[in-house]
């Protein structure tokens, strides 16, 4: 007699279970096919970094030489900026370890490049590793890149004007809306040049853009 209550009371509850499960299942379709049409700005704010470094001339070592002491690094970037619609740039900055510098303020509030130049000071960077390169009196490889030895990272701060809790009233004070923030990271090659022996410069006096470098 259990048995027979128990496979009853399967059948009945089982169809149901199936029911919720299957609306489950419709309810999520819908909300992601909605997320799919929803544009990414609505999403939120976004930011990408593009960034290049001036490449740096190397003085010219003797053999057995294995590190660099590189100089300042200037960093040249361009910042993709996006806030969400009614929302504008309020603050956007980049930074490379303790060294930072913000755009100055935006003025029509919907930029969506923004060009920044960093200086990252040599004592923030690292020795680098270069055994054998840029020697006296050897030819050698006139160019090294060392991959992503310098890191960046951006944020983006995105306002909305303040707006009334009731629209209708005069007495009800303004509230801000809060802000939102993005953030992202990219890593920056750099290009170390040998710098030229004297009889390869031919013998001009322009002195080189990119700064030299101290050796250890």
């Amino acid at each position: 007699m259990k048995v027979r209550r128990l496979k009853n009371t399967v059948r009945i509850v089982f169809p149901y279970i199936l029911a919720f499960a299957a609306g489950s299942m419709a309810e999520f379709a819908e909300s992601a096919e909605a997320s799919a049409r929803t544009p990414g700005a609505l999403r939120g704010p976004a930011l990408t970094i593009e960034a290049s470094a001036a490449p740096v001339l190397i003085e010219r070592g003797t053999a057995g030489r294995r590190q660099l002491i590189l100089p300042d690094i200037e960093i040249e970037a361009t910042l993709q900026v996006r806030c969400r619609p009614g929302s504008a740039p309020a603050a956007v900055s980049l930074m490379s370890a303790d060294t930072r510098v913000q755009a100055p303020a935006l003025a029509d509030g919907e930029a969506k490049e923004v060009a920044l130049e960093l200086a990252v000071p040599a004592a923030q960077l690292p020795p680098v590793y270069a055994r054998d390169f840029c020697i006296e009196g050897e030819p050698g490889r006139p160019a090294l890149v060392k991959p992503a030895l310098v890191s960046l990272q951006g944020s983006l701060r995105c306002s909305a004007p303040p707006h009334p809790d009731n629209p209708d009233t005069d007495d009800t004070p303004a509230t801000a809306r809060p802000d939102d923030l993005a953030r992202a990271s990219a890593a920056v090659d750099v290009e170390l040049r040998c710098k030229p022996e004297p009889d390869e410069s031919g013998g001009g006096s322009e002195r080189p853009r990119e700064t030299a470098v101290g050796l250890n």
